[in-house]
């Protein structure tokens, strides 16, 4: 199967999108939060909490770039920084925030028997594999 780069871009986003979104239920179920919540603009503690566990999250299962996930979320790079910083801080002293995050990281990675190292590079070989394909094709053609 022959894929061109914009299909490959497609594919990537795709995939990312799908991941965010596995993320983002996991957090809803355990918060007992709808989704509709976490993509609010509100400023409520809960949200704000909610909000950031996806963020951190997704940054450390999957490594996604900090636009990435501020696009996703409609946020600024700069705002998903200063959560990535403010997580580590409430991790040393706010219990129930820590163990909210133990829960839902556990149950992500015990769902799925996910390995992020593992994941990441199984994606990564993947998509250099795709992108050989295509310059092969390029290649060929000119």
């Amino acid at each position: 199967m022959k894929m061109n780069k914009e299909e490959l871009r497609s594919l990537v986003k795709q995939t990312r999108e799908k991941n965010m979104s596995n993320v983002i239920t996991s957090v809803s179920h355990v918060l007992h939060l709808e989704l509709k919540e976490i993509y609010s603009e509100s400023r409520l503690r809960h949200l704000v909490d909610a909000r950031r566990l996806c963020y951190v999250l997704i940054r450390e299962l999957f490594d996604y770039p900090l636009m990435t996930i501020a696009n996703h979320f409609s946020k600024n790079h700069a705002t998903i920084i200063h959560q990535l910083k403010v997580h580590e801080t409430l991790l040393s002293y706010d219990k129930a925030y820590s163990s909210n995050y133990l829960e839902i990281k556990n149950m992500l990675i015990d769902d799925s028997g996910f390995n992020s190292q593992k994941v990441l590079l199984n994606e990564k070989y993947y998509y250099l594999d795709k992108l050989n394909e295509i310059n092969v094709k390029l290649m060929s053609n000119e």
